[in-house]
């Protein structure tokens, strides 16, 4: 990305308009997957309640393993969009 930029604004720069602030009816959608995004945090607690032996190093293992999992999806949906700009552009 850092080393495509300079490449994107040079190609765009005579049709690009630059606003800082873009107030539409998408904002009820940012809004929404802002706060949902939060919700992760209230089921800790019922997970830490149903482990067998409930302890600093079991719930360390669970959210590290949850956070890992998380990224590796992550990763593979930022790589297949990435991948599939390549097919649109030729």
């Amino acid at each position: 990305m850092i080393i495509e930029t300079p490449f994107y604004y040079q190609q765009n720069i005579e049709k690009a308009e630059i606003f800082a602030c873009v107030i539409d009816w998408n904002i009820f959608t940012a809004c929404s997957m802002t706060f949902f995004s939060y919700t992760c945090q209230v089921q800790l607690m019922p997970v830490y309640s149903e482990l067998v032996n409930p302890n600093y190093k079991r719930i360390s293992k669970v959210i590290n393993r949850s956070m890992v999992t998380d990224m590796i999806f992550y990763m593979v949906i930022a790589g297949s969009g990435y991948l599939s700009t390549f097919n649109s552009t030729s």
